[in-house]
């Protein structure tokens, strides 16, 4: 089960660590467009890096046996489907005792990652097979309509789920790898192009047998508005988490290209203010049953470009490198500080680079950077011993998975917004007794004057519109905020109001200096 404790780190396989030349037939590393050779003795290599990093799970991309070349392009990433009961040769080490393409090697992954405390994450295909690969089934199993569903998805032939047949495959297909691997959660590929009567058979038959596996769906919409159509698939369908585009979007547009903060949350100065896009997670108002278990990125292999080539855009040439950096760990400190499951795309936490081109996506797809890394998996220093961008990105990612795992209110806290203007965002979050205020400045210029942040909206006299409970404001009283890790300036309640000085591209964490 992969729940609110988790760290997901997400690998495109063949483009992480090649562990074993053995099933390297075809790969040419200079061609982005061929197979690069990553494998599972790679994963399995590095995994020590992930547990290092603070890594719980990870997800990996498909690992079904695929087809060859389409128009002079390996299915490196392995989404194009020939044989959906078999692994793909490329991604394991050869067994004598093992059927050709068993299962047993996705398992022998499963168990040796769990050495190291970290969960797999298996991502399934069911809408569609690879290019020309009918014929290696019943031809009335695929439908050649249009739109969203019955359209084919980059003219990948499509199946049919309105057939009985095709379900009950895919259903029986799923079961199989559950219980010959141990997976503990599937990724779930392009889930709204799938017929609804699928998922309704899946949560009978698939959530009924095993209740505690993790269905995370794939629902590509980019946008706040479409949050109603994305929320259908944990209301009607019984998924336990989504991707959370939308967030993803709004902190980009925010940090990266510096719209208002109020893109992220409404100032709650009067009702009839445009909701930000954490105000829409409300079940009553067409939002998710529960917004805490979506999975929060930055980065993906299918978005237009990764979040830190983003910032080289907004920020560009060498004297827009440090404000990039600034950026990026503006923008991962938000992710790791709001509800849901942080998910890093690899190679995030080391300022990789990536965009779309107009013919492939090979280019989100890089190979991971070791070379910024020592045999201990130590990003290496620049050549005055301090670390460089990468180094110090890698450290920042690092010490936000120990904030959160330290810290109950970021893994289990409701969100209640402090404060929200052009430039900054202030929100807090309590479980139990522990409580931790993160304040997002997102302005250029340095706070000369302190920011008041109020912790009752309209004060003493109306108790239902105060912001926290009077636990937490006694708690706040009794032991004053400190700043993590510095804990050098201790910080008291004044006027029912806190006082911070957040300098400029900052992010902050406060808690109770007990």
């Amino acid at each position: 089960m992969i729940n609110q404790d988790d760290i997901i780190y997400f690998i495109v396989t063949d483009r992480f660590a090649d562990g074993d030349k053995s099933n390297n037939k075809g790969v040419d590393k200079a061609n982005p467009k061929r197979f690069h050779g990553g494998d599972f003795a790679g994963l399995i290599q590095k995994a020590p890096y992930l547990q290092k990093l603070g890594i719980t799970a990870v997800w990996i991309t498909p690992v079904y046996l695929n087809i060859g070349q389409f128009n002079h392009v390996d299915p490196y990433h392995y989404y194009w489907a020939l044989d959906f009961d078999k692994v793909d040769p490329h991604l394991y080490t050869y067994k004598a005792e093992y059927a050709e393409g068993s299962k047993k090697y996705v398992k022998d992954l499963v168990d040796e990652l769990a050495k190291f405390g970290i969960k797999l994450i298996l991502d399934m295909v069911v809408n569609h097979a690879g290019y020309e690969a009918e014929n290696h089934y019943n031809k009335y199993w695929f439908q050649h309509g249009t739109g969203e569903i019955e359209g084919q998805l980059a003219g990948l032939p499509d199946f049919d789920h309105d057939n009985p047949n095709v379900i009950d495959y895919f259903i029986n297909n799923i079961l199989d790898w559950i219980e010959e691997t141990g997976i503990q959660a599937i990724r779930m590929d392009t889930a709204k192009h799938v017929e609804s009567k699928f998922w309704n058979a899946f949560k009978a038959q698939i959530k009924g047998a095993y209740p505690n596996l993790t269905l995370l769906g794939e629902v590509l919409y980019e946008d706040k508005n479409m949050i109603p159509e994305i929320a259908k698939f944990q209301r009607y369908y019984d998924f336990d988490s989504l991707f959370d585009f939308p967030l993803r979007t709004a902190i980009k547009n925010t940090i990266i290209w510096d719209y208002p903060m109020t893109e992220l949350a409404r100032p709650q100065m009067h009702t009839d203010e445009e909701p930000g896009v954490l105000d829409m997670d409300n079940p009553y108002e067409n939002g998710y049953s529960n917004a805490n278990r979506l999975v929060t990125l930055l980065d993906n292999h299918d978005l237009d470009k990764r979040i830190m080539s983003h910032a080289r855009q907004r920020h560009p040439n060498t004297e827009g490198l440090p404000w990039a950096y600034k950026v990026m760990k503006l923008a991962l400190a938000l992710q790791f500080a709001v509800r849901g499951i942080p998910q890093l795309y690899y190679g995030i936490e080391l300022g990789l680079e990536g965009w779309r081109t107009e013919d492939s996506d090979a280019d989100l797809r890089r190979d991971f950077p070791w070379q910024l890394l020592d045999n201990n998996f130590e990003p290496k220093n620049t050549g005055d011993g301090l670390p460089s961008y990468q180094g110090d990105l890698f450290l920042y990612t690092q010490s936000l998975i120990k904030l959160r795992k330290e810290h109950a209110a970021l893994r289990y806290g409701m969100m209640i917004t402090l404060w929200v203007d052009v430039h900054v965002y202030a929100f807090a979050r309590y479980h139990r007794n522990n409580l931790v205020i993160t304040i997002i400045n997102n302005g250029y210029l340095d706070m000369d004057e302190a920011l008041i942040v109020p912790l009752k909206k309209y004060g003493d006299q109306e108790k239902n519109n105060q912001l926290l409970p009077d636990r937490i404001m006694d708690m706040i009283d009794k032991y004053g905020l400190v700043e993590y890790k510095a804990q050098y300036l201790l910080l008291k309640r004044e006027n029912d109001s806190l006082s911070f000085l957040v300098p400029g591209k900052t992010a902050h964490f406060y808690v109770l200096n007990q």
